[in-house]
Order: structure tokens, then C-alpha cells, then sequence
């Protein structure tokens, strides 16, 4: 059923569908001298918009010996909020409501990075 040529397939937890773009709403408050701390989104509601897919995917991972899951969710949210904007710079870590910019990537990198060396280790042996 898989190729024998693919050894791993990654699959990175979806983020959430914004009601909104942080970008420019973070321009407007920082061009106001107005403070950004509203600028978050409820632990919550990402829980509510991307669980119930995570869920269906991890469960369908458990018959797919060459699926590795990267769970993300924990770069971003802490306790009852999820951050949008790195709180020293005020830079978005989205580009738009759905994707995100190169900011948020950054925080997925160093766990992208762990899994595809393991990957690569595991090559080796």
C-alpha cells in the first residue's frame, strides 16, 4: 500500500482559520499608540475550530507506520490564550487569517527541524 521509496510522511497539525488579519489590526493599534494585549486568540476557540479534524487525523495516522505527527499548538498557545504577534517585536505571526508569516513559521521550525533529522537518522541505519 505505501511506496517502499517513501520512508516518513509528515503531517503538521492545522491552526486555526482567523476571524480576522492581526497584521494590519496590529498596525492600526501600534500606529495609535494603543496596546496590542486584546490581539489574541482563545485557547478555546482553537481547540473547537482544529480538534475535531487533529483528531480524525491522528486516529487514521494509527494504521500509517510512516506517519509522523507535529503537533504546533504549544508554540503558540500558553494557559487560555494563543499568541498571534511576538510580544517583543509586535510582529504578526500571521500574514493573513489563514497563514502563517515568517514569524510563525519560525516558532514551528526547531520541531520540523528534530523530526526530519530523526528522519534523516534513521535513514543512516
Amino acid at each position: 500500500m505505501w511506496s517502499p521509496h517513501v520512508k516518513n510522511i509528515f503531517v503538521i497539525e492545522p491552526h486555526p482559520k482567523l476571524d480576522y488579519h492581526p497584521a494590519p489590526k496590529l498596525a492600526q493599534l501600534l500606529s495609535q499608540n494603543m496596546p496590542t494585549d486584546e490581539v489574541f486568540y482563545k485557547y478555546e476557540s482553537w481547540k473547537n475550530q482544529v480538534d475535531p479534524a487533529w483528531n480524525r487525523i491522528l486516529a487514521a495516522m494509527k494504521s500509517c507506520p510512516k506517519c509522523v505527527p507535529i503537533p504546533i499548538r504549544d508554540f503558540f498557545c500558553k494557559g487560555e490564550v494563543c499568541d498571534l504577534y511576538e510580544e517583543k517585536t509586535k510582529l504578526s505571526l500571521y500574514c493573513d487569517a489563514g497563514h502563517f508569516s515568517p514569524h510563525g513559521v519560525e516558532r514551528i521550525v526547531p520541531t520540523l527541524q528534530e523530526k526530519f533529522n530523526n528522519a534523516i537518522k534513521n535513514l543512516k541505519q
